[in-house]
């Protein structure tokens, strides 16, 4: 599990100075206290092992910036790193296992927005149909999210690339 650690996001990770999405913050930020934690705002609400990664997007936004980085998400450069993380950060089951529990999401939402005592008998129906086929998409997200567990213990590290043998 990915947390946050006090200290200097740039003194702890030196080598996102020049890694793309950290880059952009870097460069226009270095001589900032702040940059640091537009950093970390980053690095944890973006990533999925971040402690964070499993609220919505809203209440993630405000637990880090109440609890931890302060008013940055509306900075340009933070927005960018946000954008690009998971292309520049992210190994391909990764963004799989992103995209799936994200639309996962979408769709407890939407289910959950439906009551039975306001729906007619054919729009019940319908709202039985989607339960019932919630279990195969929630199958097939498990198999993602398996592939995406088996990648990480096999080795593959952020971007798509492989262990060297001195790092496994």
């Amino acid at each position: 599990m990915l947390k946050f650690q006090e200290g200097n996001f740039w003194e702890l990770n030196p080598v996102y100075k020049h890694k793309k999405p950290f880059k952009y913050i870097y460069d226009k930020h270095k001589k900032t206290k702040r940059s640091s934690m537009m950093a970390w705002f980053v690095l944890l609400y973006s990533d999925s092992d971040s402690e964070f990664y499993t609220y919505n997007d809203e209440v993630r936004r405000a637990e880090l910036e109440e609890n931890i980085t302060g008013d940055v998400f509306e900075v340009p450069e933070v927005q960018q790193a946000i954008k690009e993380y998971d292309t520049h950060m992210c190994s391909k089951d990764e963004r799989a296992f992103k995209l799936w529990a994200e639309k996962l999401l979408e769709r407890s939402e939407f289910l959950k927005e439906f009551r039975y005592d306001a729906l007619d008998l054919s729009e019940a129906k319908d709202l039985d149909t989607m339960l019932e086929k919630s279990v195969k998409i929630w199958d097939a997200f498990k198999k993602v999210q398996e592939q995406y567990e088996k990648a990480k213990v096999d080795g593959t590290i952020m971007g798509g690339g492989e262990e060297t043998f001195l790092e496994q």
